[in-house]
């Protein structure tokens, strides 16, 4: 493996889990974008004309191996009603391993927070 995809993949270099996490933290407080209506108007007699705010289905991100990227885009999917993502990275293993180990941190801390 390459210094600097080495360099990419490696988490503990600087603050790149705390802002990793921060990431999270920052999309999780945001309002839920789904259901807002930002325009409404009677065209007729009982017509209604709504814009409401959906999920668009599809979301197609490119990047070149950086974990903390696949976690941001996750929790950004996540929080607008997306559900599947897909990964198509020669790196996928290592990305999958950071997400578990997220994971498993989150249930960690979620037991203490119950203790």
């Amino acid at each position: 493996m390459s210094e600097s995809l080495l360099g990419r993949l490696d988490l503990s270099r600087g603050d790149k889990w705390d802002s990793m996490l921060q990431g999270i933290l920052d999309v999780a407080s945001l309002p839920d974008p789904t259901g807002v209506v930002s325009y409404a108007s009677e065209l007729d007699n009982d017509l209604e004309l709504y814009r409401v705010s959906c999920p668009i289905g599809v979301l197609l991100v490119i990047f070149e191996a950086r974990p903390e990227v696949v976690v941001n885009i996750a929790a950004l999917a996540i929080k607008s009603g997306e559900y599947r993502i897909r990964l198509g990275s020669q790196h996928k293993i290592v990305i999958f391993t950071i997400v578990f180990a997220l994971n498993r941190k989150r249930r960690d801390l979620k037991r203490r927070e119950r203790v």
